[in-house]
């Protein structure tokens, strides 16, 4: 059953208000049980929830704490700094080549489902 305040989405509009202040448009969702927080990324053809690769997820691990996730089930970080995340989520975003192989070094891109962009390890 869904909770009715769902401390995910307050975590997840922090990070939103993070992450447009660094000019990535993004949009709280918070129907169903699991909110979430859609990028619009250009690169991957804005907003397509085909695959859900542009979300990012808030919820409560089994030790308690609060962490960010990728949509594959993958730990990004605790939820208590927005504005370290955003900088790492900026960081993967810019530095990861698209999907379709045609950006170069330096170029947009979007984090790959790999253990080397999986989670930030700041504080």
């Amino acid at each position: 059953m869904c909770e009715p305040h769902n401390p995910g989405a307050e975590y997840l509009g922090k990070l939103g208000v993070e992450l447009a202040a660094r000019g990535v448009p993004c949009e709280l969702i918070t129907s169903g049980c699991a909110p979430r927080l859609r990028l619009e990324i250009p690169w991957l053809g804005g907003w397509d929830d085909a695959a859900f690769e542009d979300h990012v997820l808030a919820s409560q691990s089994p030790d308690g704490q609060w962490r960010f996730w990728w949509p594959w089930i993958q730990p990004i970080a605790l939820a208590d700094d927005a504005a370290g995340v955003a900088d790492y989520l900026m960081d993967a975003i810019m530095s990861s080549p698209p999907e379709d192989g045609s950006g170069e070094a330096g170029t947009p891109g979007y984090p790959q489902r790999q253990p080397a962009v999986s989670s930030w390890t700041g504080k």
